[in-house]
């Protein structure tokens, strides 16, 4: 199997460990507050978390975290229907079938790859504000991992670091980059950071106002 390939076939594993963590950042924003009597029922703990590999029947949590009014919660679950979106578009522009990406391993291995190569551990006190903050910072993480995946496409490879690092550098993240792209699958990439940093934003608003000072 080609690079190229490899890249493409990654895609939608590199989205559901996204989702997973934007998901897991929802549970322990909602044992907080809406659903503290889940707290023995569902850990959030990021070693014993749900793994990448078994995002395929989810509904049950999904909806579960779209029925909350919390106001952060709201927000990451418009990230996760983004990312949704997107991958269903992914998908049906690149003619790939969901459960045989979803189950092959080396996709999932490249995916992994990516992702965690730009993912850090955030301090937290378990406090709602400081899962807050770190729901916040995370989305920074996700920005480097998606232009990231970006650069895979323009270049036609899986190892770009370098790269990638040199082009968010000098096009300030994607301000401008739009217009040097013309692969079909980068430019759906493009399209998705702006709505993603929206939410990031929203989310930083949201907390600075409940926790900003009298």
């Amino acid at each position: 199997m080609n690079e190229e390939k490899q890249v493409e076939g990654s895609i939608l594993h590199v989205m559901n460990l996204i989702t997973l963590e934007l998901l897991r950042y929802g549970f322990m924003l909602a044992q907080q507050n809406e659903l503290k009597d889940l707290k023995t029922l569902i850990s959030t703990d990021e070693d014993n978390w749900m793994r990448g590999e078994g995002l395929i029947c989810i509904d049950d949590e999904l909806e579960l975290l779209d029925c909350l009014e919390d106001v952060a919660i709201k927000q990451l679950m418009l990230s996760v229907n983004r990312i949704a979106e997107f991958k269903n578009t992914f998908l049906l522009i690149n003619g790939l079938d969901k459960e045989e990406v979803i189950l092959d391993d080396d996709f999932h291995e490249q995916a992994e790859d990516t992702y965690y190569k730009y993912s850090f551990t955030m301090e937290c006190d378990g406090t709602y504000e400081s899962i807050l903050d770190n729901l916040h910072c995370y989305y920074w993480p996700i920005e480097l991992i998606l232009f990231d995946c970006v650069m895979q496409f323009v270049l036609n490879k899986k190892e770009v670091t370098t790269e990638a690092e040199e082009a968010y550098q000098h096009y300030n993240c994607t301000d401008g980059l739009e217009m040097a792209v013309d692969h079909k699958n980068a430019r759906l990439l493009l399209d998705l950071l702006p709505e993603l940093n929206k939410d990031a934003n929203n989310i930083d608003e949201y907390y600075w106002n409940i926790t900003k000072k009298d």
